[in-house]
């Protein structure tokens, strides 16, 4: 399932994009470079065309669905992460709370809320100034 988004995304992203592209040539090429607004070619399309305003609408749609398109590529690459991960919930809270039983430093049994409700005298090793 995830592999399917990736391909989803790539594809989605490369089809935009040369539709994308396509326009701007289309539009570049074929449309004066100031306005018309006899024609109704007032709106300013890429590398300096103008269109009519549905036309602008259409090529800046284009370019933020190809981009948007990264996003179904990132939801793939999100499943293919967590569907890999090796440790589970449960194993992670059963390392946790076998920390707290054995402990690398005998020093850390003690509670932080517990240490902090001793007096400084009371510490291993503590100087009182």
């Amino acid at each position: 399932m995830a592999r399917s988004f990736e391909i989803v995304g790539a594809v989605a992203f490369f089809s935009l994009f040369f539709c994308f592209f396509a326009f701007v040539v289309y539009y570049a090429s074929s449309r004066p470079l100031g306005p018309q607004p006899g024609l109704g070619w007032t709106h300013p399309l890429r590398l300096g065309a103008y269109g009519t305003a549905a036309e602008a609408a259409r090529v800046d749609a284009m370019l933020w669905w190809a981009v948007m398109s990264f996003g179904v590529i990132a939801i793939g690459l999100e499943f293919e992460s967590t569907s890999s991960a090796k440790i589970s919930l449960v194993e992670l809270a059963s390392e946790v709370s076998d920390f707290d039983k054995d402990p690398p430093n005998p020093r850390l049994q003690r509670t932080a809320l517990r240490a902090a409700a001793e007096p400084p005298s009371r510490w291993a090793g503590a100087e009182v100034t």
